[in-house]
């Protein structure tokens, strides 16, 4: 190896010979540090969720006494509570023998806080009539559009109910529910279309069930930015920089290298 080095030498130019030993600590340095900064700093895709209209339809019957509404207040009330209302719209119905407009879409987080607080219970279970209040209120938006129905039980007609809901996804509007765990499963998926759209929730496990049905709403309209996140100017600077600073670090040990290794050639002739 030693001869071969000092054949190099001998053939090649000292700035050639530099240039050599400063591409070689570039590439280590590039493959060893570079390459793990640059990975370690990567940020992930950005992930944005398209704006949607949500209306809450809440089923307010005689059923849903006992402690069950105030457990669907409280996990409706932090399901809006996660969502960005700059950009998104909430309404706010209850349903039961009539139906009692809480709230129309707005973007106001303490209308919609205080319009789920004041539902009040009683009454039979009127769903048709609850669809079609909930479906006149997404009339006059431009965004997604979607019905968040929560129920504990049958409605009083299945065939007005399934017709209402058929007229409400005809418009392209989204039907997803949630349910306690005794609702009739077969009349659910009926109803949204899709088994995948129905949520069902023992008592304590509503939050569970409305995070569920936040996945369904906002799920389907992630938009990915790209492979990587957005980096912002000093980001990008400091990560480029660092970079490049290890392709300095390699350059400059090898041309130390080089010199300890030719100094010490010197000296042993």
């Amino acid at each position: 190896m030693n001869q071969l080095l000092r054949r190099l030498r001998r053939k090649l130019s000292k700035p050639l010979l530099f240039g050599l030993y400063g591409a070689i600590g570039c590439l280590i340095a590039a493959l060893l540090l570079g390459e793990l900064l640059l990975f370690l700093t990567k940020l992930p895709p950005t992930i944005e969720q398209s704006p949607q209209a949500v209306v809450l339809l809440i089923d307010c019957s005689g059923s849903m006494d006992g402690g069950k509404l105030q457990e669907v207040k409280s996990a409706a009330t932090s399901f809006v509570q996660r969502q960005d209302l700059q950009q998104n719209n909430f309404a706010v119905i209850g349903f039961g023998s009539d139906v009692h407009l809480g709230t129309p879409l707005t973007s106001d987080l303490r209308d919609v806080e205080t319009a789920i607080a004041d539902l009040y219970d009683g009454g039979g279970t009127d769903m048709a009539l609850g669809l079609q209040a909930a479906t006149a209120q997404l009339q006059s938006t431009n965004l997604t559009r979607n019905i968040l129905l929560f129920t504990d039980g049958q409605p009083h007609s299945e065939t007005d109910t399934l017709t209402t809901a058929q007229l409400s996804k005809n418009q392209e509007i989204n039907l997803i529910a949630v349910a306690t765990d005794d609702a009739d499963a077969n009349f659910l998926t009926q109803l949204t279309g899709d088994p995948s759209l129905v949520f069902y929730a023992s008592s304590g496990q509503f939050e569970q069930a409305f995070r569920a049905a936040e996945t369904a709403i906002y799920g389907k309209q992630l938009v990915v930015s790209g492979d990587t996140g957005n980096y912002s100017p000093i980001y990008s600077v400091l990560r480029i920089g660092g970079w490049t600073g290890f392709l300095a670090l390699g350059i400059s040990q090898a041309l130390i290298t080089k010199s300890l290794f030719a100094s010490s050639s010197y000296n042993s002739s």
